[in-house]
């Protein structure tokens, strides 16, 4: 990830796929993340209900080399994919703010809003922060969700709502402690079950990959994001035009 570094680079690709006849999938490895796997499950059963929100953090662990990219299209893409895959659509609208702290010149800080209609998408990458942390956070009409890519567990808190007949034409809902439920299961390594199920498609099977188009999109969006973010920051290192001086009145002749 990501599949190339221009959209129409990535479409020369799944057409060239396409035309040779062969699997074509692209690295967006917490796909296979386990607690993804989970969550994505609870999404699409509607245990969380009608999402409305998604966060996820992906911050801290400056590479040990200066890295030739931004973080949007080294970090921040994950997330981008991820939202889109819970979501099940990509976003229609995308606004991103980004700074440059520790890289020399490539933006190394990033927080991106991501708009799908009746839901949003929040995104904060970074370099900066001292301590590693990727989580990721879904917000539904029945319930709220915490995820940790690290320790794969899941936290689902379930809305615990009552309605109680006041009268008799109205009735009035209210919110008792929600239920807490705590997902837990044995560490599996993303990339190894990424790998197998490559290579089981290739031997026929029907595991699911990341489509080469999904990829694609989520590449567009990373671009869209670089822009914005770019433009906000050349717009910051304008300096205001100065305004214009008043001009000189005209001493009148007495005489």
């Amino acid at each position: 990830k990501p599949i190339a570094s221009e959209v129409h680079e990535a479409e020369e690709l799944i057409a060239e796929a396409e035309r040779a006849g062969v699997i074509f999938t692209v690295g967006h490895i917490e796909r296979f993340n386990p607690m993804i796997q989970k969550l994505k499950k609870l999404v699409d059963d509607k245990e969380i209900g009608e999402i409305t929100s998604v966060i996820a953090r992906r911050v801290g662990g400056f590479p040990a080399v200066e890295p030739k990219t931004d973080v949007i299209v080294d970090l921040a893409v994950h997330d981008i994919d991820i939202i889109s895959y819970l979501l099940g659509k990509q976003p229609g609208k995308i606004y991103g703010h980004g700074s440059r702290t520790l890289h020399s010149h490539k933006i190394d800080s990033a927080e991106l809003l991501l708009d799908y209609g009746a839901a949003s998408g929040f995104v904060q990458a970074n370099w900066i922060t001292p301590v590693k942390v990727r989580t990721i956070a879904v917000t539904g009409t029945a319930g709220y969700v915490e995820g940790n890519y690290i320790t794969q567990e899941l936290t689902y808190y379930k809305h615990n709502m009552r309605r109680h007949k006041e009268d008799f034409s109205s009735f009035v809902e209210k919110f008792g402690e929600p239920e807490k439920y705590h997902v837990s299961e044995e560490l599996k390594e993303p990339l190894s079950l990424e790998l197998h199920a490559f290579v089981n498609r290739i031997r026929g099977g029907t595991d699911r990959l990341v489509k080469p188009t999904e990829a694609r999109d989520a590449l567009a969006v990373v671009l869209k994001a670089i822009r914005d973010t770019l433009s906000e920051e050349r717009q910051a290192e304008t300096p205001a035009p100065a305004k214009p001086k008043p001009a000189a009145k005209k001493k009148e002749n007495v005489t």
